[in-house]
């Protein structure tokens, strides 16, 4: 018994020895990235849209076929009006009497009457409805795609926001963490200056409310990782209370671009306005569907039956029949043309809506690259004031434990650096957001290893 024991102890010593490491490396940008197109209840919609319009092609390309379908009746009947036909009759050559007259009655309503035919349709011309309504389905299909894709870039920033949301909060709580071990040194000190008797006692008190602030700001920043853990949970369709645990950051390589070559990048690779190119396309072709109305149609029907008074297959009841079957709505109250008109608003409807969304993009682009180049810059200016306030918080921490600085200055310099420290985090993780969202815009889907 303690054989087996021990080989599962060991199987499960080996597990954990090869799994810890993975776990403490956390979960990588591409990683949450895969998981989230993969698990997002919006993104299978999505797809759930795009197969249904794969299928739409099949059903249009299917209507150019002949089609086929078997129907069968059986039915019994009485009453109905009685036909009297004169059938033989016998008269006198000499004087003309009738001398004998047979005649027999019949309804024209059948008694019994079995009815089986097989029917085979195949359009001929449709007023080019058949080819309007396969180019739509096509259209159709192609815009469902983009919109596919269209989908899986704004989760994919939508992650990749919300995991450096994640990472700034983090780092947020540990600028608040070294705040609090600041100010609870601070009353350390100040309380040894009060006793020393260097300093009064409302500067201890005075390091007591900077505690107590900085508390509360510690719980500000411990609420805003939750929430923030939270979101990033919902976009990878996992329990809200599953712990997070992410990886580092990687740097990003700066952008060599020009705005103008966003642009053009953008109206060349965005999926959003690709579909909307399609959606105009689908539009002209609902003209064209709606044109249709105003022609005739034109189908070939073959008939093979049986027709008897019994329900049964009679070689010799059989029938077989060819029909060319034309039709023309010639008048229809107006209504085709209405359709007609309609489908034309339609489509010069799609074509304004077309431009102002690429003015639109137009504009987020150029937003979201100024927006890139500020945070650039913010950054550096963010990691030299940091650098300064690290140095001033030395200097003035030794200063004051001398008796050579006061109390205002040493909490001043240690409010500076705590802000000093946050607003560097929110200066990188807005840079790495900033640049998400440019390179979103272009139609660039994220690739990690």
């Amino acid at each position: 018994m303690r054989t087996p024991q021990l080989v599962w102890l060991m199987l499960v010593f080996l597990l954990l020895t090869i799994s810890a490491p993975i776990l403490a490396q956390g979960l990588t940008l591409g990683e949450s990235i895969e998981i989230a197109l993969r698990e997002n209840d919006e993104i299978k919609a999505m797809e759930e849209k795009h197969k249904a319009a794969k299928y739409g092609v099949m059903e249009s390309v299917g209507n150019f076929l002949p089609s086929m379908n078997i129907s069968t009746t059986y039915s019994r009947a009485e009453g109905g009006r009685q036909f009297e036909f004169p059938i033989a009759t016998r008269a006198d050559l000499t004087t003309g009497q009738i001398l004998y007259e047979a005649s027999v009655k019949t309804s024209f309503l059948e008694e019994r009457a079995h009815d089986t035919k097989l029917e085979v349709v195949q359009p001929i011309f449709q007023g080019g409805a058949l080819w309007s309504q396969l180019g739509l389905s096509r259209a159709q299909r192609s815009a469902a795609e983009y919109e596919l894709r269209a989908k899986q870039h704004e989760i994919a920033l939508r992650v990749q926001v919300a995991y450096y949301g994640v990472l700034e909060a983090e780092k947020m709580l540990e600028a608040m963490e070294e705040a609090v071990g600041l100010a609870r040194e601070h009353v350390r000190v100040a309380q040894a200056l009060y006793q020393a008797g260097m300093t009064g006692r409302a500067e201890t008190l005075r390091a007591d409310v900077l505690l107590s602030s900085t508390l509360q700001d510690r719980l500000r920043a411990e609420n805003h990782l939750t929430v923030a853990r939270r979101a990033f949970n919902s976009l990878l369709n996992q329990d809200l209370e599953v712990a997070v645990s992410l990886a580092k950051a990687e740097e990003l390589s700066a952008l060599e671009i020009t705005l103008e070559e966003c642009i053009q990048k953008a109206f060349s690779e965005n999926p959003g306005l690709r579909s909307y190119q399609e959606q105009v396309k689908v539009a002209g072709k609902s003209v064209g569907l709606a044109r249709s109305g105003f022609f005739p149609n034109l189908n070939l029907i073959f008939d093979y039956g049986w027709h008897e008074d019994k329900y049964r297959f009679d070689p010799d009841a059989d029938f077989w029949m060819v029909m060319g079957v034309a039709s023309w709505d010639l008048f229809t109250n107006g209504r085709n043309l209405a359709r007609f008109n309609q489908s034309k608003a339609g489509y010069r409807q799609m074509r304004h809506e077309l431009e102002a969304f690429r003015d639109g993009l137009k504009l987020q682009v150029t937003q979201a690259y100024l927006d890139l180049e500020e945070a650039r810059n913010g950054l550096e200016l963010a990691q030299r004031a940091l650098a300064s306030a690290q140095e001033n918080y030395r200097v003035t921490e030794a200063s004051y434990r001398e008796g050579l600085a006061t109390q205002v200055d040493e909490i001043d310099a240690q409010v500076t650096l705590t802000e000093s420290r946050v607003t560097h985090a929110q200066t990188r993780y807005g840079m790495y957001k900033a640049q998400a969202r440019l390179e979103n815009l272009m139609g660039a889907m994220p690739h990690f290893e």
